[in-house]
Order: C-alpha cells, then structure tokens, then sequence
C-alpha cells in the first residue's frame, strides 16, 4: 500500500473507514481487484486524513486596540476627524489605527477626500471610516454620512486579503451607527463621485 504523508502545515485527524465486503466466497478476507495479488487486510482501515490550516484560527484571535474606538467616536460625535485609516497590526493580533486626519477648513471636500484616497496603499489592504460631505438631490442641502471603507486592492496579497475580510465584522460591530459601506478593489471604485453615486447624492457644489 501506498502511504501519503500530508504537508507539515496541516492538521491530522484519525478516521475509521469499514472496507466493504469482499464479492467472492472469502467474505471475510477483502481482496484489492488486481490479478494474483491477495492480501489480508483488517476489517476496519485507520486512515489519515488532513485538512489546510485556515486562515480564519487565526482570525478570532485578533483584537482591537483601544484607540479604534476612541477616535471613532470623536468623528462621530465631535466631528473633529474627517478620517480614520485602520490596519492589522504586523503580528496579526490587533487592529490598530495607522492614521488619523482632522478636518481642515481650508479644503473643499473634493481635496480633503483625495487626500484620503491617496493615504491608501495601492498594494495593501486597509479599513477606514470617513465623514463624508455631499449635497442631497434637488437642492436640498448639504449633508455628512460616515462610511465604512473596505480597501483591497486587487494587488495585495491573497493571505492579507482573507485575514482582512475575516475579520472585517469584528470592526463593524464595534463602529455602530455606520450602516454605508465600501468595497473597494481597485482606486476608481471609490473616487469621489463613485461615492456620490452610492449615496444618491449629485455633485457637490462646495467641491
């Protein structure tokens, strides 16, 4: 028999496999259906099976620094940020805050929203929040939603992708009050009036 030994990255598990009975007249002695080759065998095979290490074991170990909070709350209620940029710490264990941008009243709200766009890495993933500013249809004013970003760029790493995307909802819970979100995976699905358009708002006109 041949024994396939499976990588040292994965888990083993012991399975029991009965063997089925044998269609000759030795029921209790199965044969493998090769010509002349007759082998006793034990009624139940041991065999080991492995599955892939996945990545979302170590998913639920990672955490949030306490930061990520704190600074959501001062966008959300102080409205002093106009951003917050999050990543995963290098070790894998936390999510902590990269970068935090203050308001300026000295750029329009196109400017300071290119600013943020190009905070992103463009081979690497990221979450954010983002008070954004635009006007309603019709006229109707002017408005500011905070919306969730999801950066993954086509051209960050596959790993990086999963441990981001899994661990995405654990960041959500924690930033309540922020029901618009943005996938992104390339830079024109999240320019400015890429946005405007997933609010259902127009051009703004302070821009």
């Amino acid at each position: 028999p041949v024994v396939v030994t499976p990588p040292a990255s994965c888990f083993l598990s012991l399975t029991h496999f009965p063997l089925p009975r044998s269609p000759n007249k030795h029921p209790g002695e199965p044969k493998f259906y090769q010509p002349h080759l007759h082998l006793h065998i034990e009624k139940n095979l041991q065999v080991l099976t492995y599955l892939p290490i996945m990545v979302a074991i170590h998913i639920n170990r990672i955490g949030l620094a306490e930061e990520v909070t704190q600074y959501f709350q001062e966008l959300k209620l102080g409205k002093k940020h106009a951003y917050v940029l999050y990543k995963i710490s290098d070790d894998n264990r936390f999510i902590v805050v990269e970068k935090r941008v203050e308001k300026d009243a000295q750029k329009t709200p196109v400017a300071q929203y290119e600013e943020f766009v190009n905070s992103l890495p463009s081979d690497q993933c990221r979450y954010a929040i983002y008070d954004f500013t635009y006007d309603l249809p019709n006229g109707e004013g002017t408005r500011n939603k905070i919306i969730f970003f999801a950066w993954a760029p086509d051209t960050a790493k596959v790993k990086s992708k999963m441990i981001y995307a899994s661990s995405k909802e654990a960041l959500r819970r924690a930033l309540t009050g922020v029901p618009t979100e943005i996938q992104g995976t390339e830079f024109s699905e999240i320019n400015f009036d890429a946005v405007l358009e997933k609010c259902g708002a127009k051009q703004s006109n302070i821009s």
